[in-house]
């Protein structure tokens, strides 16, 4: 009998003996019992397992020596036992996660290429690193999970971004494949198999261990060769560099160690946001290692400088929480303070701000230790956490209240200085200067700086001459860079012609300009609600060079996308011209609506008097009128194919804010004792997706998707490689779908709810060379998308652009099929780093907003917290930390999701997602993870 199955079958005997006798004594266990039990529980396995086993019980067949011991940690039907330590706190981090998704209509995929069956991995999550040979590949929840077979004998389930190394078919795929994906195994043929993957993944291990003890014995100090010179600035190195620098000619498994020696150093190296794709550390500042050196060494003491630190802050702290209280209606400001800071207190300060950076779990926290003994030292009783040191900073007027953490992250590496003032914004401004002042001579290469001596694609240009070209955006926009027009198809009754007309900054601007490189690593524009850092500089973009705008004062380049649409709402012929675009007509999205709808979509302000209704300022043409009618009406064609296809759209509610104005002359993060008072106005309004996709804003939405298929088409036709988006099918049984098909309303929108019920995940959304399919906007696989409406605001479609142009010039592509193959790995990790902290910025602001209401709820409005009801978006699950039930949930009359806590047994036992129920807030916190938690309204 396996010792396993014998400890199974003791503890079963031993908890059933202790049970009954509590439940006769009508009393529970106690932690110290339950230990004792599990003690002697040990105690008679251990005896038990030196013994022969009885008679009756067999032995794996044919396991001796080391295969004996491999197959006791195997888990087996006969062998049942409680996931491992390791294991249990390697989840830990999943488990206890709040709201994981607030892009519920698609889930970007996975930044690699599936592990195949063999694939030796090693995972990192919550402090834990473990090895094993990945089995096979399941989406659960819209993530990929890679079902491994770890070292330790057991099935893991890990995420695929939890793989931070890899090494194809160390195992045979049959092999890896016979273990079975099931967590236990139920035969010998699984059992022999996972036998020998366990032997090769130890061989494996024994290899590493070998070599990381060389790299140790060889004393090379990696850091001060590979750090900065400047003691402030961080530095980049990678795995095979420093791999070169224990040996000139490193091996796989000397790679391996190197990587886990970094690893395992975090306070001089952090792993790259892309580690997986580029093996990549940012190595810290020398004067950031000293810092967390000088408050570890503090935090050891008992009476030192982070004891005299809190008896000045802790005063500091409730004056000017107090302060902040009662000038929260002021205009921003910001004044000298009468307090002053030590040399040691500033320190600490720049400690804690240089702490609230988001960090993954793969890597030991080199500031938990310094945060611990400093939050503690202010508040004895309080959590340490980033929400506390976020607070901290506020409270210690080092951030002002409305200060945007989210711009501080240090790998979108922004120009935080005020734009006016910025030495870096002034060396690009006198760029563009040169660039544009002095072009270089015919016939001459084009240097780093140097523009195109004249529009590549001058004699190919259609003018467009009187055709109006409606430019429709936002009131508040900047970039008006896209405008659409139509005409009617002569001899075609009810089929027409959609143009969309870019800004071809292309014809401009050659890719191997520095603005060009620079964007290119840039990748895409990033708007923050209270600032922007565009893709160009503003002084290139708003230089009147043609190219770079639609405006109605010039004549602009456009390259101009232009598609043919038949009744049916299909796309039957697509092309692609360079134009030149004259009669601009620009528009508001209120105005056109107005005009059209006769009003505007449906806005709610949960926390402030709603604005004055828009009203229509002017009279628009017949013709305007007439154009702006079809392509409403083209708008409607194009849904309803899209629906005929069975996509299903996801409807929920979305958030905005608006008419925030920064403050001025705020020096905010500052290391300078001061007095913040005041917080900046702004409103906060909600609307649904259904909604906003209606209108004007729909028209505008279709005819770039339009634009986008048409780019992939003509690619396509003309075999040139560009960039295209995918998206798999939302997955669910055929009996789900159909029921999801008949909620939809008329614009083929479902309550997001309802999906999240009937639906196994997702749609996944990728990047490809290829024209593969795009579930979610109908496109069928062969036709592609091809992103290319914003090249003044997304990289890869400046590079469409790009391929476009030379594809019309009958020249080679400036890009191979390698090229973008290797940009593509790179951009999907990229916009997985941008589009969550985008998300997280909104987040934080949407939950400003409600924490500024709870604080001082206003009585000329509705109180919008009475009555709030949550929608049941995932069936609840265990936090590891609080032992309690908790669920997501999103309410939406504050467009906001949460985490709904509280949740008992019995409630879990009847759970229904999409049901609806009344909540009340629980608390808020903000930080680098900013979380609402609600819980069920009590009643009264």
């Amino acid at each position: 009998m396996h010792r396993v199955a014998l400890a199974r079958a003791v503890r079963i005997k031993c908890a059933r003996s202790f049970s009954v006798s509590c439940i006769r004594h009508n009393r529970t266990i106690s932690p110290a019992e339950y230990g004792a039990m599990t003690e002697l529980t040990e105690k008679i396995v251990d005896i038990a397992a030196k013994q022969e086993p009885p008679e009756g019980w067999a032995h794996t067949p044919d396991l001796m020596g080391t295969e004996k011991r491999l197959g006791s940690a195997i888990q087996t039907v006969d062998s049942f036992r409680l996931p491992s330590m390791e294991k249990r706190v390697f989840d830990l981090a999943v488990n206890t996660a709040s709201v994981s998704v607030d892009n519920w209509a698609e889930e970007e995929g996975s930044s690699e290429a599936s592990f195949a069956p063999g694939t030796f991995i090693e995972v990192r999550r919550n402090n834990v690193s473990s090895h094993g040979v990945v089995l096979g590949e399941v989406i659960q929840e819209s993530r990929v999970h890679i079902i491994s077979l770890m070292t330790g004998g057991d099935v893991w389930d890990p995420l695929r971004e939890d793989v931070m190394f890899s090494v194809p078919s160390l195992v045979p795929p049959d092999l890896a494949r016979r273990c079975s994906m099931e967590e236990i195994a139920t035969d010998d043929i699984q059992l022999n198999a996972r036998i020998k993957v366990l032997q090769h993944t130890r061989q494996v291990e024994r290899a590493v261990e070998a070599a990381t003890a060389d790299l140790v014995r060889k004393g090379i100090d990696v850091y001060s060769l590979v750090k900065s010179h400047d003691p402030d600035n961080w530095a980049t190195t990678t795995v095979a560099e420093v791999a070169r620098l224990f040996n000139r000619n490193p091996t796989l498994v000397s790679i391996f160690a190197t990587h886990k020696y970094l690893m395992d150093k975090s306070e001089y190296f952090v792993s790259d946001h892309a580690y997986l794709l580029n093996q990549t550390f940012d190595v810290r500042p020398a004067s950031h290692i000293e810092t967390i050196r000088r408050v570890a060494e503090w935090s050891r003491q008992r009476d030192g400088p982070i004891q005299d630190f809190a008896k000045r802050a802790i005063p500091i702290i409730s004056a000017q929480r107090k302060l902040h209280s009662e000038t929260r209606a002021d205009t921003p400001s910001q004044r000298p303070a009468q307090h002053t800071w030590t040399p040691e207190d500033i320190t600490i300060l720049k400690f804690l701000h240089q702490s609230l950076q988001p960090k993954r779990t793969i890597q030991m926290d080199p500031y938990s230790i310094g945060q611990s003994a400093i939050l503690r030292t202010l508040n004895p009783g309080q959590e340490v956490d980033d929400h506390e040191i976020h607070m901290a900073l506020v409270d210690l007027s080092v951030y002002a209240p409305w200060q945007d953490i989210y711009s501080l992250r240090r790998t979108l590496n922004l120009d935080l200085e005020d734009p006016k003032t910025s030495a870096k914004a002034q060396a690009t401004d006198a760029l563009v200067q040169r660039s544009l002042s002095k072009p270089p001579a015919a016939g001459v290469p084009l240097g780093p700086e140097d523009f195109y001596v004249s529009d590549p694609l001058d004699h190919l240009r259609h003018d467009f001459g009187n055709m109006p070209i409606y430019v429709i955006d936002d009131s508040s926009a900047q970039e008006r860079d896209d405008g659409v027009s139509v005409e009617a198809v002569p001899g075609e009754p009810d089929s027409y012609w959609i143009h969309v007309h870019i800004a071809d900054p292309a014809s401009v601007i050659p890719p191997t300009h520095i603005l060009a490189q620079r964007a290119e690593k840039q990748s895409q524009t990033v708007y923050f609600m209270h600032r922007t850092w565009p893709l160009f500089p503003k002084s290139l973009m708003f230089s009147g060079r043609r190219g770079f705008s639609l405006s109605n004062q010039v004549s602009n380049n456009v390259l101009t996308f232009s598609s043919k649409i038949n009744p049916a709402g299909d796309l039957v012929e697509s092309i692609i011209r360079p134009g030149i675009a004259r009669n601009i007509v620009q528009l508001t999205y209120d105005a056109v609506d107005l005009a059209l709808l006769g009003k505007t979509i449906t806005r709610f302000y949960p926390f402030s008097p709603p604005p004055p209704p828009p009203t229509l300022k002017h009279n628009f043409p017949e013709q305007h009128l007439a154009d702006l009618r079809t392509l409403l009406m083209l708008r409607t064609r194009l849904v309803k194919n899209r629906s005929n296809k069975g996509v299903i759209e996801p409807n929920v509610e979305s958030a905005s804010i608006e008419d925030y104005t920064p403050p001025q002359n705020i020096e905010s993060p500052t290391m300078q004792p001061s007095e913040f008072r005041g917080f900046p106005e702004f409103s906060y309004w909600t609307s649904s997706i259904d909604q906003i996709t209606s209108g004007a804003r729909g028209l505008v939405g279709e005819a770039m998707k339009v634009a986008c298929r048409t780019a992939s088409l003509w690619c396509v036709r003309h075999d040139v490689d560009i960039i295209r988006r995918t998206a798999t099918p939302l997955a669910a049984t055929p009996e789900n779908l159909e029921q999801l098909r008949a909620l939809r309303d008329k614009d083929g929108y479902v309550d997001v709810a309802f999906i999240t019920a009937l639906a196994s995940s997702m749609p996944l959304a990728d990047y490809s060379v290829t024209p593969d399919s795009h579930w979610s906007l109908g496109v069928a696989d062969g036709e592609g998308y091809a992103r290319a409406t914003s090249p003044l605001r997304r990289f890869c479609d400046l590079i469409g652009h790009y391929q476009i142009h030379r594809a019309l010039l009958k020249e080679k592509s400036y890009f191979s099929s390698a090229y973008l193959a290797d940009y593509i790995k790179w951009l999907k990790r990229d916009d997985v780093l941008k589009k969550r902290t985008e998300n997280l910025h909104d987040r934080f602001w949407a939950l400003i907003a409600l924490r500024r209401w709870l604080e001082a709820p206003r009585t000329d409005i509705p109180d919008p917290l009475e009555n709030l009801q949550a929608i049941v978006m995932r069936l609840p699950r265990l936090n590891s930390v609080t032992n309690t039930l908790q669920s997501e949930v999103r309410i939406p009359a504050l467009a906001i999701s949460a985490s709904l806590v509280g949740i008992t047994v019995k409630q879990a036992q009847n759970w229904r997602i999409a049901a609806s129920m009344p909540v009340e807030i629980d608390r808020i916190q903000l930080g680098v993870r900013p979380s609402l938690f609600v819980r069920n309204q009590k009643v009264s």
